[in-house]
């Protein structure tokens, strides 16, 4: 059963407020004026969602789809008033800044340090696989790793473009290939 729809973000890859907008003498956008309150309606991060069901044993389970450069300022803003504990699956749309940059912020959900912690299922295709890959090489291969406030622990669920729909964490999703 669909238990609610949290939206981190739903704006831009360059969100906003936008800072140059800001920096103007005479500052003049008042949109931009009031997206600066973190609270602010104007306030524009990543887009980004949260799906939370509540399964057949009354379990919430949450997945998140995008993980953009504002993920955390978002998980920030609405996962606590919202009660978004975990994070049970990550569903990636595709392999720009604005929709994986904020994958570094899910060590806290499955730091490998913590015990108890779970690896995060992430799905995604290919392509954004290979700019997941080049982009986070420890997230990927943690022989990348460096050391210094430890690494996610991701499983990474590669699927092909013409995927019929999948599950992930009891909910079914059904990639549409978009043009890019």
């Amino acid at each position: 059963m669909l238990k609610k729809l949290v939206f981190l973000g739903t704006g831009t890859s360059s969100q906003i407020p936008l800072i140059p907008c800001l920096t103007q003498s005479p500052v003049s956008c008042a949109v931009c004026v009031s997206g600066r309150d973190p609270a602010s309606k104007n306030r524009r991060r990543n887009t980004s969602l949260a799906v939370t069901i509540e399964d057949s044993t009354g379990t919430e389970r949450t997945v998140l789809i995008d993980c953009g450069k504002s993920f955390y300022d978002g998980a920030l803003a609405f996962f606590p008033v919202n009660g978004i504990t975990s994070l049970d699956g990550l569903i990636l749309t595709h392999g720009h800044a604005d929709a994986i940059l904020g994958l570094d912020d899910l060590r806290m959900w499955t730091n490998v340090a913590d015990e108890g912690a779970v690896a995060l299922d992430i799905f995604l295709d290919h392509p954004t696989f290979n700019v997941v890959s080049s982009t986070f090489p420890y997230l990927v291969n943690s022989h990348g790793f460096n050391g210094g406030g430890g690494v996610a622990s991701l499983n990474f669920n590669v699927f092909h473009e013409s995927l019929p729909e999948f599950e992930v964490a009891g909910l079914e999703f059904l990639p549409i290939q978009g043009s890019d």
